[in-house]
């Protein structure tokens, strides 16, 4: 299969999942102004709508169109791909973390965090926390698989269409 066509497919599935993370990204920025320490995340995740962005301007753009991009867009994508890797390398790590995890100690790291959450007693249960952090450690492996196998193939890309950036 050609990496243009796997590289397109994976730009589409990014777009919507870069978009919901934007309307996240403005909100975690409104509570990082009560609470710098949310400014590190909130930083992370535009870094990974921005690459997504302007990957995605590169692919219909420079490549469909055959129009020439700056330097900069070259730069843009590349500075936000790295921290996306960081990122994404994380998310990753994380999931398969929960997955390879025996049950007892999913379930006791579970029921301490439950314990430490006073308001939630009652209201939700052990079982229905296993299965919401499971379906989230699935969601972090699909997100980082993607991103990741995009981010490779978008440097494999660069070297067949270098040729569409300004000198």
């Amino acid at each position: 299969m050609n990496k243009l066509f796997v590289y397109r497919i994976l730009s589409f599935i990014l777009i919507p999942i870069a978009c919901i993370i934007a309307c996240i990204d403005l909100l975690i920025v409104l509570v990082s102004l009560a609470n710098p320490a949310f400014l590190m995340i909130a930083f992370a995740m535009a870094c990974f709508v921005i690459y997504v962005a302007t990957s995605t301007r590169f692919l219909l753009y420079c490549i469909d169109k055959g129009n020439t991009c700056s330097k900069s867009l070259k730069d843009w994508i590349k500075v936000n791909a790295y921290v996306t890797i960081a990122i994404t390398a994380l998310f990753l790590l994380n999931s398969l973390a929960i997955f390879f995890i025996r049950e007892v100690d999913l379930t006791k790291a579970v029921t301490d965090v439950l314990e430490q959450q006073p308001e939630l007693t009652g209201k939700v249960s052990i079982d229905m926390m296993l299965k919401m952090v499971k379906v989230m450690a699935f969601v972090m492996l699909f997100l980082s698989s993607v991103t990741l196998t995009h981010i490779s193939l978008q440097f494999k890309i660069w070297k067949k269409y270098n040729h569409l950036f300004e000198a």
